[in-house]
Formats: structure tokens, sequence, C-alpha cells
């Protein structure tokens, strides 16, 4: 697994990046004490770095931050509720085992996760998202046919944290030295992570380490081509001006 270097990334990139590898590794967080305590590690420095980037300028959400929280609140909610209104199906009884296997996926990452700060919320959404659709879930909502909704979900999601991206880079810019700090802690932390999980690949036979990697070098074969994009952007309109 290789990254482009991280000194090319935005403070919101390494802030993004950052969350998305925790919510790879909260699903192994109680089967692997030694992932725990990485995941443990890892989200401290997370809070810290994002209570920095917000010290400044802590106040409510604008118009257009409420309206898409909102959206993306309701749209999970409509996923969910139609989810659990299959599990009690009298003219489709063949939905009611595939639905309860979905419920008790979005019980195990937070049944009520739109009610969660944030933080909790995007990390939470990430890993319930990984799993449907990296596992047998996948089949079940698609025979119960609730793939629109879901794909409305992700949608919304998408939509709020790239607003929610944007604030976050305006309220970088006059952070000065302790954001600069801040922002090698993390990349040293990204690359010791990375690190980590090859070697405990080559060395180990836990099948959580092998499966971490694969969803760590989708991830960023996904971020290389996005900071790849930006980077071909910027220098495009750097020339024409």
């Amino acid at each position: 697994m290789k990254l482009l270097s991280l000194k090319h990334y935005l403070v919101t990139e390494l802030h993004q990046l950052l969350l998305q590898i925790l919510a790879i590794l909260k699903p192994y967080v109680e089967s692997n004490e030694e992932i725990g305590r990485l995941y443990s590690k890892l989200e401290l420095y997370f809070e810290e770095f994002n209570t920095a980037l917000q010290k400044k300028r802590i106040s409510d959400f604008t118009q257009e931050k409420k309206r898409l929280d909102q959206i993306q609140d309701d749209a999970f909610m409509c996923w969910r509720e139609y989810i659990s209104s299959c599990s009690y199906q009298v003219l489709h009884p063949e939905f009611r085992e595939p639905a309860e296997n979905l419920k008790e996926a979005i019980t195990r990452h937070g049944w009520s996760l739109h009610r969660e700060g944030y933080h909790k919320q995007s990390s939470a959404s990430h890993s319930l998202i990984d799993e449907v659709e990296s596992t047998h879930l996948k089949a079940y909502q698609e025979q119960v046919g609730a793939q629109e909704l879901f794909e409305s979900w992700k949608e919304a999601l998408s939509q709020f944290e790239n607003v929610q991206q944007e604030d976050l880079e305006d309220q970088s810019k006059d952070k000065g030295k302790s954001a600069t700090e801040l922002r090698t802690n993390i990349i040293r932390w990204i690359d010791k992570t990375i690190h980590l999980v090859s070697v405990k690949v080559d060395m180990e036979s836990a099948i959580e380490w092998a499966e971490i990697k694969g969803k760590l070098e989708v991830l960023i074969e996904n971020t290389n081509a996005d900071i790849k994009r930006r980077m071909t952007l910027h220098n495009k309109k750097a020339e024409m001006n």
C-alpha cells in the first residue's frame, strides 16, 4: 500500500482520510485487542486534530449545513424504516429474514446514529455502509429492494461531508503553528498505521489484518485519484492565470 506524499494533502483531506481509516478499523476493535489499541490511539489524535481545526470558529452551522445535515438524517431514517417495515412484510414474507439481518447490522453500528455528534455519526455511517456493501448484506438489500434508498442516503452523506470539509478548510487557514504541528503528527500516524497493517498481514495469520489491508487499499486508491484530480485542476487554473 502506498499513498501519494501526504505533504500534498489539504488539511481537510487528511481529516477525512483519518476518519475513513477509523471507520475501517472500528468493526474489528472488539474482536482484536491490538486493533482496539490502534483505534483508540488514532481516535485520540483525530479528536485533537478536529478540535484544533474548529477551536477559533465554534459556531452554529450555516443554513446550508443545517439543511444538508437534515437531509442526510432523513435519508438514513427513510432507508432504516423501510428495512424495518420489510421485517414485518405480509405480502412478501420472503423479505423478513434478509430484513432482520440488515436490522441487526444497523443496530450494531447505531440504530439512532443520526442523533450522534457529527464525527460519531459520520464514522458510524461509513462503517455501516462498508459492511452492507462488502458482505452478504448487499444481496439481502437487493432482495428487499432497498438499494435506491441506500444510495440516496450515501449521496446525502457525501454532500454534507463535502460542505463540512470546505468549512474546516476555511477554519484551518488561520491556525498557524499549532495546526502545522498537529498535521505532522497525523501524517506520521497515518504512515505508521499503513506500515503496521502491512507488517501484520505478512507476519500473522489473523484474517482481520488481511481484511483491513484490503479495505485500506481501496481507500488509498480512491483517495489518490481524488488528490490527483484536485492537483490537476489546480495546475490547469494556474496555467490559465
